[in-house]
């Protein structure tokens, strides 16, 4: 999703994942894919729990992000923790969209505080496109 957002005209991704391999992969390709833009985008791929990276506040511009990206692992029980903490952090811009990747069969409840736009399913997986209202 990172590298298509590049693709698009992203000018500042940030990715974070705690399993050491996918963000060596991720470092990868985020770097061809960006070497392929002028300007590069601004690439960031962090090792570490999303939510202790998030609760922690790292983001050195924390001006909040136009787009955020979701994909737990579905039945981690991620969803509802990582809502409340991007909420009580500020992370998404006023205008900023939240997209939750799901299980289809298994989608989680939109919190409080939380606007439920749109609800795509693509067979097993399901996008819940968010914003706060």
């Amino acid at each position: 999703m990172a590298c298509e957002a590049i693709q698009r005209g992203a000018q500042r991704i940030v990715a974070v994942d705690q399993d050491r391999r996918l963000v060596s992969t991720a470092r990868t390709n985020l770097a061809l894919v960006a070497a392929s833009r002028t300007p590069a985008p601004e690439v960031t791929v962090v090792q570490q729990e999303v939510l202790r990276w998030l609760h922690a506040g790292q983001d050195p511009q924390r001006e909040g992000f136009e787009l955020i990206y979701a994909d737990p692992p579905y039945r981690a029980g991620l969803y509802q923790p990582l809502m409340q903490a991007l909420m009580s952090g500020h992370w998404l811009r006023p205008e900023g969209l939240l997209l939750l990747e799901c299980a289809t069969n298994v989608t989680p409840q939109v919190m409080p505080g939380w606007q439920l736009l749109q609800e795509r399913r693509y067979g097993s997986t399901t996008i819940l496109v968010l914003n706060r209202p």
